[in-house]
């Protein structure tokens, strides 16, 4: 049971983690120079 709930928290973790490094990786890329991103910071 404890297991089960603690891989669930660890699944959403890393779906979090993903959806919050992406944009940040999208704008450090020199290659995808958008108006959006440029923005933004």
């Amino acid at each position: 049971m404890r297991k089960s709930l603690l891989f669930f928290i660890l699944a959403i973790a890393v779906v979090l983690m993903f959806v919050v490094a992406s944009p940040y990786y999208y704008g450090v890329t020199p290659e995808n120079t958008g108006s959006e991103q440029e923005q933004g910071q």
